[in-house]
This record gives C-alpha cells, structure tokens and sequence, in this order.
C-alpha cells in the first residue's frame, strides 16, 4: 500500500508576518475566495483600512443586486477572538452603514460564538453577522493550503441571503436577458456541439457566462459591463504550473491568434490555482438591445481561442483542439 501523507496545520505567520500589511491585502486581492463561504456571488472592494472615527476597517466593501448596494464590512485577526474586535466589528457596522459584518479570526472563543449568535438572532433588520475561523493545513512539505470555518452566520443564513441577492432586477436582468439571448445564438452553431461537457451552458443573471470545455487544464469566460460599457473574453488556466508556462509563450500565443491578450504578470507572485488571461472589446455598443455584435465578437474569440490555445496545454497531439 503506498504510504499516505500526514496532514499538518500550519502558523498563519508563516504565511502573512503582519496582519496589516501582509493578510489584509491579500484577502483584498482574492475576496472571491470568502464570498464563497457567506455565499454571495461577488464582493467589489471598496478599500483596505477605511477610517471610521478613531479606528480603521480592515476591508471594505459592497454587494450589488441590482436594485441597491449592501455595505460589507470584513475585521481580521489572526489571533485569538477577543471583546475589543467584538467592539471593533459593531462600530464599522454602525459607522459604514453595514449589512454584512465580517470577523475572521484564528481561534473562537466560546463567548464571542455565543454574542455573535445572540446578535444575529435579535437583530432581524437585514442585518448579517459572520463568524469565520481561518486555518492553513498542508500534507507533509506542500504549500500550504487555507480553508475558511464557518463558525457562526444567520438563522437560514442561506436562504436570507438568496432572496436579498439572488433576485433578478435591475442590471441583473439585462444580464439575464442578454446570456439568454447568446445561449440561443450559441445554441444555434453545430460546430460547438463537443465543446462543451454536457451541453450549451445555462444562462444566469450574472455579469459572466462560463463555460467547461474538453480538457481540466483551463476554461473560458464571457463577461460584460453594461455600467463600464465592455465585453470580455477570459481564458482560465486551471494551475499556476500551466500559467507559468504559458507567460513565457505569450508573445507568441498573441501572435498565434492575432489577438493582443492581457497578461498579467503580478499573477506569478500570488501563487493562487486559477490565473486568467484577458481579451477586452471597449468599441462595443451597448445602448442598445440589439447584442448580435457582441455574440458574434464572442463567438469569433471563442472560436480562436478553441482551435490555438490546446496546442500550448500540452494535450499530446499538436493538431488536437477543443472541438474533437
């Protein structure tokens, strides 16, 4: 029987000396990872150390349904839950105008799990708290690994906070309407018929349309801006080993497919698992409700980057691409 690793946890230190410095702007950097955890879709940042009176919110930031923008408010400590954070989290949330208050913490203790609790039993006004452990594990000499602890959040937190997000309206169902209208146009193309593993994806009221292919080494994603006035078409690639490799071929991934990808090199320090190279059109019309346009720009960039990109993923034959 081959011989099984031994999973250990690692000091937070180890990995951000300075909780100021070094966690919070990397928590600001990759906020997708928490918004998973308290189960919205996004967290635009607003700020890092954001005054309120005398004292300083560590992150800042704001939640769009499409009707109203909900305040979040994010307090980190890697250390052990105390009463002056407990403090700190109820200031920021009455000084920001918050509905989501977030304390990260190394270590809960009993009592600050029981005051959470009690606050987001008896304060129904919208209002969301969340308690969240932080740890870092690793199997024998890996990097680490982090994983967020849910430790306290509302009653039917879930439910709660679909039906203040998850409601289409405003901007949400322009979205909506607009991935419906180019899941039909895709749907309308025999060509992509093996692309995708099961089948056309479905449209969702979201500002991006996402889309599995033939291979586990990268994906693609569709976005737009109606605010911003942009489409956007991203390619995923699903490791840092890959995205590495690929960095040093961009100049002649580019000229490949005779696109001016974004590469963004900052990616290579940050050492997070999916890396995204970006193709923007900012000459695109929005105003109106006629998107054939943008479908048929998304459709050329999907098809160019279908039928070049395999050949650098390595995917054995150099002739073999999504399509087959």
């Amino acid at each position: 029987m081959e011989k099984l690793g031994k999973i250990e946890m690692e000091e937070l230190r180890v990995c951000w000396p300075h909780e100021e410095y070094d966690f919070t702007p990397w928590l600001a950097e990759n906020i997708d990872e928490l918004a998973k955890v308290i189960g919205v879709d996004s967290i635009e940042i607003i700020g890092t150390e954001i005054p309120v009176g005398k004292y300083s919110a560590d992150i800042v930031g704001k939640i769009d349904n499409g009707h109203e923008t909900i305040n979040i408010v994010i307090e980190n400590q890697l250390e052990k839950s105390d009463h002056d954070h407990l403090g700190k989290i109820i200031t920021y949330a009455s000084g920001l105008n918050s509905k989501f208050i977030v304390w990260i913490c190394k270590e809960v203790e009993d009592e600050h799990r029981a005051a959470i609790d009690w606050l987001n039993e008896n304060i129904n006004d919208g209002i969301f708290f969340f308690l969240i452990k932080i740890e870092l594990w690793k199997i024998d000499n890996s990097k680490p690994a982090l994983r967020f602890n849910l430790i306290c959040s509302p009653i039917e937190w879930e439910k709660s906070i679909r039906k203040i997000i998850a409601q289409p309206s405003g901007i949400r169902l322009d979205q909506l309407k607009f991935w419906t209208e180019f899941q039909k146009f895709l749907e309308g193309k025999p060509e992509l018929k093996n692309v995708f593993k099961r089948k056309i994806p479905k449209a969702l009221a979201e500002n991006w349309y996402h889309i599995d292919i033939s291979t586990n080494k990268a994906s693609l994603e569709c976005k737009i801006s109606f605010s911003k006035g942009y489409i956007r078409c991203d390619l995923h690639i699903n490791t840092m080993e890959l995205y590495e490799k690929l960095f040093l071929l961009r100049n002649e991934i580019n000229k490949d497919l005779g696109l001016e990808l974004e590469w963004d090199e900052t990616l290579l320090e940050k050492e997070q698992e999916t890396n995204s190279v970006r193709y923007y059109n900012k000459n695109i019309d929005l105003s109106n409700e006629n998107f054939n346009d943008c479908f048929e720009w998304f459709y050329e960039i999907l098809m160019k980057y279908l039928t070049i990109i395999p050949k650098y993923l390595d995917m054995g034959d150099p002739g073999k691409n999504f399509l087959v």
